[in-house]
């Protein structure tokens, strides 16, 4: 199964307790065809950090 991420465009962004950024927002989970399956909090600053560390991309959608 492949879930994307979807973030929410106006969703206020929240402090991160990990990094301390002003960067955790609301994201929805998409499946594979394209329902909501759920929504999650996301630090965009961690996100980045460790798709850099890893090497590799990351799909994401705005919504």
């Amino acid at each position: 199964m492949n879930t994307r991420i979807a973030f929410k465009k106006h969703s206020p962004s929240l402090p991160c307790e990990r990094c301390g950024y002003d960067s955790l927002t609301v994201a929805a989970l998409i499946s594979e065809d394209g329902s909501v399956i759920g929504q999650t909090l996301v630090c965009t600053t961690c996100r980045e950090r460790r798709r850099a560390d890893a090497g590799g991309t990351v799909p994401v959608q705005r919504s």
